[in-house]
């Protein structure tokens, strides 16, 4: 009800007496995030999915929560810690996934970005690639497969990847981030 510090408060107090109550790693991670505490927040996420390495019960790992814990770490500017949670579920968890397949990609997309903003374009290419293996890609994996060509200086392939992109994929929409890698492109070759 919009009160997060309360909210955040009584979730702490609540851990103290119980630090097994069912989910409240992941409800006071997710306000310690919306009252800007990254680092606190996604120190419980990670110790939540440490505890259940095999994920929630009758649930299984998810991807999407590796994904998160590794994106509010990035957030609270910790960025190797960030690449190390997702290293940690690529080598150990990733192959565990069952019932939440369709959110495959999601720790691939936080890896890229990292990979990007530490100028390893040609590891990111590789996980971008690897993304696009998938059949549960989303749109998003497309761009950043484009925008890793783009950096590795693939530019004849990212135009045509751009084209197969737009016309089979958006039905002939280019978003915004596609004119920016389109304009990037143009202006390189």
């Amino acid at each position: 009800m919009y009160q997060d510090q309360l909210a955040g408060d009584d979730f702490k107090h609540l851990l103290e007496l119980n630090p097994e109550y069912p989910g409240i790693k992941d409800w006071y991670a997710k306000t310690s995030a919306g009252l800007g505490d990254f680092k606190a927040s996604a120190d419980l996420k990670l110790a939540a999915l440490r505890e259940q390495p095999n994920g929630k019960p009758g649930l299984g790992v998810s991807p999407q929560s590796w994904a998160e814990c590794a994106e509010v770490y990035y957030k609270a500017g910790e960025v190797e810690k960030a690449e190390a949670v997702l290293t940690e579920y690529f080598s150990e968890y990733k192959t565990k996934v069952d019932k939440y397949i369709n959110y495959e990609t999601t720790p691939s997309r936080i890896l890229i970005k990292i990979l990007f903003d530490k100028k390893k374009v040609e590891q990111a290419l590789e996980v971008a690639t690897d993304a696009m293996q998938s059949q549960y890609k989303v749109p998003k994996d497309y761009e950043l497969f484009i925008e890793a060509l783009v950096l590795n200086g693939q530019l004849e392939k990212a135009s045509q990847e751009i084209q197969n992109y737009v016309d089979k994929i958006q039905g002939g929409y280019e978003n915004d981030n596609i004119l920016r890698l389109k304009a990037s492109v143009e202006n390189q070759q």
